[in-house]
């Protein structure tokens, strides 16, 4: 531990009341705007002889706070507080008595009852200040500390909002209490695993500390030293380091040696992490040196052996190790380190384990989940222990405890008892991944998790070998399908829920920032700045998603399938081998093992190289020879792909519905050929594993029989297609790399946006977007310079489906940079005129169907345990049921043949997978695209059936009137003749 409760709020609260003025004349309510107290409070106007008498008595209290004497000061404290007839005298040194009060409770780690003085405090503050004010700031802070030291993160974030925006809205920001605030918030998030907000809360506090604020020496040291634990959970270990030589000066200036020893013992964790254990250990026995030489805190020797024997653990000398976590149960553990015991327990049992002492680890094991439980008691099966799941303190120590002993039960041959771990830790995770409000953090979580997940589909697969193993097979199925699900039904969940205006400025406000922070970094603290605002506005109005349901229900699923006729083909993509799965209406699981990831994704680069490489229309202006061998090229590696991921001895039906993983979302599932060629290859008569099947993709199961619940609303319009015109010399790629160098300026800044040099002209994107809204009734094309992004923006929600023809690129490295190009007026365009990805979260994206009529929007980068970050998978969780999407970059007068025949088929009725694959079949056989360069890119995602058309409601009105008059006309003709 670094420092004592005691010493840092014993400086707080001697601060704070040499801040505080003991004078009632200060700006308060009037009488009529006076809340009642609970209980009831009289607001009075003391006499200037009564406000004497009671700053004596202030004073006597001060006197018995700074000599301990807490019980005494509170005595005092709550004398002045009331009148000689026991009512509360509300002003502001009844505040401040209070306020102290609280501190005195604190002192002494009664947090349950410095609750209720704090309360007492804002209660009364609150009363006082019309607006922001540093009292009811202070008091609002003081209490988070409590509430979190209480074991209540969620309050304690609440009341550092309340707190934040009191300071915001001061004329001069209290920077100290500001710092202090961060501080707790990466303290909070660092315990919950929250990595974005532990990151946002570091870079704010650094920033500030560095560049603004003049603190006390002791916050300098705890907000550094804070810092260097903090970029080590982070694993950003070289900027941890940075901080080290600041804190071990600071702590020195103190005279703390102690904490000098505290920061030494923190570098050597750096060692330990980048493996190198002779650093390491030097530097923690430099640690206990220090300690010893100055009789320092018995919990940081605690905290330094623990480090010291987890070095020996990793070098696998366990009875070093032993040796060293018995010195540390020596002395007592940290209670500024929540849950260091149950930790040290979990590492303890890993020894047992190395050591063979079976009894001792599962026992050890049993001790760590005892102490995160919040009864202290756990439920027993046969000789293992397990936390119940409403009694767990810590989700992040409860996922440490069962992972680390799932892994020690495999070992040992238990596999059934592992898998049941394994089931604890991923229910665990998901509780996890609830409380996170940010997708970064989410993200981190599934990727750190993925291993566990894979594991567990290669235990099940294991268990499926045996005599009746087919539930097994339907188990490994269900938990690849989990590890897929969470983050797409938690998008779902965020677009059904309804944002105020302040998230929504906030989210724009980091959309543009952590585009502009790629080409300048100075830009990272005002980034983290406004994270922080949207988290803590987040957790302010509640969780911000319920419940994630992603268990799949069996007969839903077979009861679909039966229903569409189609079958399910699922890959899960691991370490060292994969695995497939096939599902279809007659409720049998199929698994067949593959290649690991790494093999698969070289085989998919591979195959996609030699679609490009071969590429020709009509007829191939190269050589037969030449082209020969890039067509046994393609040819020979897509043939390979085929035959692992679609073996032979399953019959996998005509409608096929794919759910990728990894880079496998790379791969055009609609150009795999049956054979290899050996030479020459005629495209239009090339055999495919796709023939006669409708192939669509999805990126979860659990996510699509939730968007097939999902009812479609009355649109004002079918289609509404944008086609922007460009002039220009630049491609879309070269437009990227410009501006992943600079750093453009939206609103934000207060500047114009910043102009970029035009984009290639589309010959045929106009003529695409005429023609499909000929096809397609109550439709409008919208081109030129009125297919704008704000046009785009303001016609959300308005047309069943939405269609861009333009250009677009993804950038693998900074999603967040990829994007599609809307309108160009003149020869250059403007920034605010590219839709980025980051936007998309920002915009309520209802539609039955997107689609992307531009280069490379299903590529995007693979989030480890989630999907590709693609553009159109962003419009999928902005709200789109359905996208249409490319993997390549496409032809222009290719696609517009292809959307011509997509378009019709939707006119007339067919599905979305039908009207694909009949677009698909157009260009093979009836054009000179034959070539799966041309039309094997595009990918239909999420719902593949028929989408309903409205009728032209302006066609009929016109046809109507029209007939109406005509026979109006006829009939007077015919009444003239007549009469």
């Amino acid at each position: 531990m670094l420092y004592c409760k005691r010493f840092f709020l014993g400086t707080a609260v001697f601060f704070l009341v040499l801040l505080s003025p003991y004078s009632h004349a200060q700006t308060t309510k009037n009488e009529a705007g006076t809340k009642n107290a609970e209980p009831t409070a009289v607001l009075k106007d003391a006499t200037e002889a009564r406000v004497s008498e009671r700053e004596r008595q202030f004073a006597r209290a001060l006197a018995k706070y700074m000599k301990e004497d807490y019980a005494g000061s509170r005595k005092v404290l709550d004398s002045l507080a009331h009148d000689a007839d026991g009512d509360l005298i509300v002003d502001s040194l009844s505040g401040l008595a209070y306020h102290m009060a609280g501190m005195s409770y604190y002192q002494v780690y009664d947090d349950v009852n410095a609750v209720p003085m704090y309360q007492k405090a804002i209660s009364i503050r609150d009363q006082l200040y019309d607006g922001p004010h540093v009292h009811r700031a202070h008091t609002r802070y003081n209490l988070a500390n409590s509430m979190h030291w209480l074991g209540r993160p969620d309050t304690a974030t609440v009341l550092l909002r309340d707190a934040i925006a009191i300071y915001d809205g001061m004329g001069e920001t209290d920077t100290t209490n500001w710092l202090r605030s961060l501080k707790l918030l990466g303290v909070i998030a660092e315990e919950a695993n929250d990595r974005e907000l532990t990151r946002s809360s570091v870079v704010a506090m650094t920033s500030l500390l560095e560049e603004y604020s003049k603190p006390t020496l002791i916050d300098q040291h705890q907000m550094y030293y804070d810092a260097v634990k903090h970029y080590q959970y982070l694993e950003d270990y070289d900027k941890a380091e940075s901080f080290v030589p600041i804190a071990i000066a600071s702590a020195r200036q103190l005279g703390e040696y102690s904490y000098v020893a505290d920061v030494i013992s923190t570098q050597g964790n750096l060692y330990y992490k980048r493996k190198d254990m002779d650093t390491a250990r030097k530097l923690f026995r430099r640690a206990i040196s220090v300690l010893d030489s100055v009789k320092g805190d018995p919990t940081s020797l605690n905290i330094v052996y623990g480090n010291l024997a987890a070095s020996y653990q990793e070098d696998g000398d366990y009875d070093e190790a032993l040796r060293y976590y018995r010195r540390t149960m020596e002395y007592p553990y940290s209670e500024g380190v929540p849950f260091a015991e149950a930790s040290t327990m979990v590492a303890l049992a890993d020894v047992y384990a190395g050591l063979g002492q079976e009894d001792q680890t599962l026992s050890t094991y049993a001790r760590a989940m005892n102490l995160v439980s919040k009864s202290g008691t756990t439920t027993e099966s046969g000789d293992l222990s397990y936390i119940e799941p409403d009694s767990v303190r810590s989700l992040a120590n409860a996922m440490n405890i069962y992972e680390n002993r799932a892994r020690y039960l495999l070992s040992v041959g238990r596999t059934d008892d592992a898998l049941r771990d394994l089931e604890e830790l991923f229910n665990y995770q998901d509780l996890a991944r609830a409380q996170f409000n940010n997708d970064g953090s989410r993200f981190a979580l599934s990727e750190s998790g993925w291993g566990y997940y894979d594991l567990g589909v290669n235990l099940y697969h294991q268990r499926s070998l045996e005599p009746d193993g087919e539930e097994d097979v339907w188990k490994a199925f269900t938990l690849s399908e989990r590890a897929k699900a969470y983050s797409q039904l938690a998008g779902l969940q965020q677009t059904q829920r309804a944002a105020d205006r302040r998230e929504q400025d906030l989210r724009y406000n980091i959309a543009e920032l952590e585009r502009q922070k790629v080409a300048d970094p100075s830009l990272e603290s005002a980034y983290a700045n406004q994270l922080l605002r949207l988290e803590l506005h987040l957790r302010s109005e509640g969780p911000n998603l319920d419940t994630v349901d992603t268990e799949l229900n069996r007969q839903e699923v077979i009861d679909y399938l039966a229903a569409t006729g189609r079958g399910v083909v699922e890959y899960h993509l691991g370490r060292d081998r994969s695995f497939g799965f096939y599902l279809d209406g007659s409720d049998q699981v199929k698994m067949w093992t593959l290649p690991g990831a790494d093999t698969l994704q070289q085989l998919v680069e591979d195959y996609r190289a030699a679609i490009v490489a071969g590429a020709y229309r009509d007829k191939s202006l190269r050589s037969a020879t030449a082209q020969a061998d890039l067509d046994a090229r393609f040819a020979a590696a897509g043939a390979e792909l085929g035959r692992l991921l679609f073996p032979d001895d399953i019959d996998f039906g005509d409608r096929l519905l794919i759910v990728p993983d990894g880079a496998l979302h790379y791969l055009p599932f609609a150009a795999l050929p049956v054979a290899e060629s050996g030479g020459a290859v005629d495209y239009s008569q090339l055999s495919y594993r796709a023939d006669g099947r409708e192939v669509t993709t999805t990126l979860s199961l659990r996510y699509l029989l939730e968007l097939e619940r999902q009812t479609s609303p009355v649109y004002e319009r079918n289609l509404l297609a944008f086609a922007p015109s460009y002039g220009g010399e630049m491609t879309a790629g070269g437009l990227s790399a410009l501006r992943s160098a600079r750093s453009t300026r939206r609103p934000i800044a207060g500047a114009q946006p910043e102009a970029f040099p035009g984009l290639l002209p589309l010959q045929h994107n106009r003529e695409e977007v005429v023609a499909i809204t000929g096809a397609i009734p109550n439709s409008e094309a919208i081109t030129d310079t009125a297919a704008s992004l704000a046009n785009f923006i303001e016609t959300l929600g308005n047309a069943a489906i939405l269609h861009v023809a333009g250009h677009g690129l993804v950038d693998p490295v900074n999603p967040s940079l990829s994007f599609l190009a809307f309108a160009q007026e003149g020869e250059a365009i403007e920034d605010d005129e590219l839709l980025y990805f980051n936007d998309l979260q920002t915009l309520p994206v209802e539609a039955d169907l997107v689609v992307l009529s531009a280069c490379e929007t299903s590529l995007g980068k693979i989030a480890p345990g989630e999907s590709v970050l693609s553009l159109g998978n962003a419009f999928a969780s902005a709200g789109a049921r359905s996208t249409l999407t490319s993997l390549w970059k496409v032809d222009d007068a290719a696609t517009e043949a292809f959307m011509r025949q997509f378009y019709t088929s939707l006119a007339d009725g067919a599905e979305r997978s039908t009207a694909l694959y009949a677009a698909q079949r157009y260009l093979r056989e009836e054009t000179a695209f034959a070539h799966p360069f041309y039309w094997a890119g595009f990918t239909l995602s999420g719902r593949a059936d028929a989408i309903p058309l409205g009728p032209d409601w302006l066609t009929i009105f016109s046809w109507t009137f029209g007939v109406l008059a005509l026979t109006g006309v006829c009939g007077w003709v015919l009444w003239r003749e007549c009469f």
